[in-house]
């Protein structure tokens, strides 16, 4: 089977790809989430984020003979899997307080 694209579809897919390109090139291409009340903005996260993130989400090992043994262990990888989201959110990890920073 043979599928032949129309010039005007070939042109708006060009024109999207060039979107994307020129809004990356110019820093436009983030989205605003709203947590908790807090407005943070997403940009796509560089290498350095996803390797940061995939670190936090290897430390995570749910293991067990069915789904619900592995949801019982949930509890206890939280602070990994929110390091790991924290990554992509923030860019980096997320320092949760001043005991973590040194200060009193």
């Amino acid at each position: 089977m043979v599928v032949f694209a129309s010039p005007l579809f070939q042109f708006r897919i060009m024109n999207q790809a060039s979107k994307i390109v020129s809004d990356a090139l110019l820093g436009l291409d983030f989205k605003n989430v709203e947590i908790g009340g807090v407005v943070y903005t997403i940009k796509p996260p560089t290498i350095k984020v996803i390797c940061s993130a995939i670190h936090h989400f290897s430390n995570i090992g749910m293991t067990g003979d069915n789904i619900m043994e592995a949801i019982k262990k949930l509890p206890g990888v939280t602070d990994d899997m929110l390091k790991g989201i924290s990554c992509f959110i923030c860019g980096r990890e997320y320092d949760r307080g001043p005991a973590r920073r040194g200060a009193g």
